[in-house]
């Protein structure tokens, strides 16, 4: 019995060999235009980006736009226009989208771009904030996840207890 197992094992293993000496990792096409190819890229990112432009010297416009030509999709427009509306002179809250996420860069550039002071403070709280969220958010995922196990759990092992500890127990009492 312990050979067929080692047969079957060394089987398996080879199979996966031969699959994983075949596989190929998957190439992005060249001809794809660059925004194509980029994904939308996390917002604690893109909140580490804004402040590593500020902290080089870059206006908070600048800065919007820099950082919106990087970033994909419709937040990355929607900061690019901020920092182009924002250079034309429109006024802070008119040159806002109303956006959940752009709303935390805004918040977070608010109070600078009416006192002069740096943001750079405000957005590591920013990015900080959304860091704990994120790790609330998988904790709570996981306590979840370990109550769903426990029921499949206890169903395997409630038999197989039954029928090693309580079954024998009846049965020598039984005699």
């Amino acid at each position: 019995m312990m050979t067929g197992l080692w047969m079957l094992t060394a089987v398996v293993c080879a199979a996966e060999a031969i699959w994983l000496k075949q596989w190929r990792p998957v190439r992005v096409p060249s001809d794809l235009a660059p925004a194509e190819r980029m994904r939308e890229l996390p917002l604690p990112l893109i909140l580490e980006m804004l402040s590593v432009a500020i902290r080089q010297g870059s206006s908070i416009p600048r800065a919007l736009i820099a950082v919106g030509d990087i970033a994909a999709g419709e937040f990355g427009a929607g900061l690019r226009s901020a920092g182009e509306q924002l250079n034309e002179g429109v006024s802070w809250d008119d040159a806002w989208p109303d956006d959940g996420d752009l709303a935390v860069v805004r918040d977070a550039f608010a109070s600078s771009w009416h006192s002069g002071a740096s943001p750079v403070e405000r957005l590591e709280t920013a990015v900080e904030q959304l860091d704990w969220d994120e790790r609330a958010q998988i904790e709570q995922a996981a306590a979840k996840l370990s109550v769903r196990l426990l029921l499949p759990t206890g169903l395997c092992f409630l038999p197989a207890f039954v029928a090693v500890g309580i079954i024998p127990s009846v049965m020598s009492f039984v005699q």
